[in-house]
């Protein structure tokens, strides 16, 4: 299957992953968007850049022109103004399915008339979603948040400046790793980070949030708290045993259910399948 990727600057690491999942299953994947100059995929051919390293879009349309290429699947990855004149003036999106990818905690407005393209909605936030569309969350991809150190005793990744400088205060903390893995998220998130740590074995102490309960095991794959973390952060320094246990729980966890190669077989099951494999709302 031929299988045609866009993306946005802020949102190509997710577009890689998928790229790179799609490939590996056997797909023809060319990928509209700014990548990052060491990204290569063996199906890919080249497109010229603009000054601001995105693609304009008749230089886009004019490569796509020129091969002897025609997509059977179009998946865009958020940032949708981005690309707006190849849907409009592409013409093999007007017959073949046409999937968006939304990733932003926000609600879109679908009566813009780029959405009209789109025949699946796949939302990653679950508090965006409305009927009709897919919840479809992150991933763990392993070239992603990469722990490149384990010497602090916490890998700290929050958005909360209280919580954050609780832990500074009482911990040693890391942004590129540490011992055991403290996420707070105030928008209640399921995010990148959560799949990154379960990931790489490392032990989680996050934020009691809706729908974790979908990622993993309270107590078995992972630790959370309601208010105060720091009680669980030092049971997981003190014992190491349970931390370890803790951290291959959730590193099993995430490698049956919950890496790019499960969600894009969803994806392409939901599209194709004749059966939704995604919950539909």
């Amino acid at each position: 299957m031929n299988i045609l990727i866009g993306s946005g600057l802020f949102f190509s690491c997710v577009a890689i992953s998928y790229a790179r999942i799609f490939a590996q299953l056997g797909h023809d994947v060319k990928l509209i968007g700014p990548t990052p100059d060491r990204v290569r995929f063996p199906q890919d051919f080249e497109l010229p850049h603009s000054d601001k390293s995105l693609y304009q879009v008749n230089q886009i349309i004019e490569a796509l022109a020129t091969v002897d290429w025609e997509p059977d699947l179009y998946v865009q990855v958020d940032d949708l103004f981005r690309v707006q004149g190849v849907l409009n003036s592409y013409y093999p999106f007007r017959t073949i399915p046409a999937v968006f990818l939304g990733l932003y905690n926000h609600r879109y407005n679908y009566n813009h008339p780029l959405f009209r393209w789109f025949d699946f909605r796949m939302l990653a936030s679950r508090y965006t979603l409305r009927p009709g569309d897919y919840w479809l969350p992150l991933a763990f991809d392993p070239l992603v948040l990469k722990r490149e150190q384990d010497d602090a005793d916490v890998w700290l990744f929050s958005d909360s400046e209280a919580h954050t400088k609780a832990v500074e205060e009482r911990f040693s903390t890391n942004l590129l790793g540490g011992k055991v893995a403290f996420e707070h998220s105030n928008m209640l998130e399921i995010t990148k980070f959560t799949f990154a740590a379960m990931g790489q074995g490392v032990p989680l102490v996050i934020n009691r949030r809706p729908w974790l309960d979908q990622i993993g095991e309270e107590g078995l794959d992972f630790l959370a708290y309601a208010e105060d973390a720091m009680p669980l952060i030092q049971e997981l320094l003190n014992d190491r045993v349970k931390a370890e246990v803790i951290g291959s729980n959730a590193s099993n966890c995430v490698a049956k259910n919950h890496t790019y190669l499960h969600r894009a077989q969803e994806l392409l099951d939901t599209v194709f399948g004749g059966a939704e494999a995604l919950r539909r709302y």
